[in-house]
């Protein structure tokens, strides 16, 4: 933008180009928009993901799967561990 001598100057500068001026604040909202809503994406599925995931029993001892435990409580034996799990020593 070239250097204005004075106010009125600037003022039909301004009237000239209000549209574009307005898409191009309009656009800048819609994009911090638009980021803000995939950052919450993001957060709400890492939270999800952290509880949703099941807890895999190891024995001390022996170093092999005692059970494992999911987030409502029911259990399972160690025939198939899920793909992603939390490893929870045990006695």
């Amino acid at each position: 933008m070239k250097d204005y001598i004075n106010d009125q100057d600037f003022i039909k500068w301004q009237k000239k180009h209000a549209r574009k001026i307005a898409v191009a604040e309009g656009l800048k909202i819609f994009a911090i928009l638009g980021l803000i809503m995939l950052l919450l994406a993001l957060c709400t599925t890492a939270i999800s993901m952290a509880l949703n995931t099941p807890e895999v029993e190891y024995s001390w001892e022996t170093k092999e799967c005692k059970r494992v435990v999911y987030m409502d409580g029911s259990t399972t034996d160690c025939s198939v561990l899920p793909s992603r799990y939390d490893r929870v020593w045990v006695k």
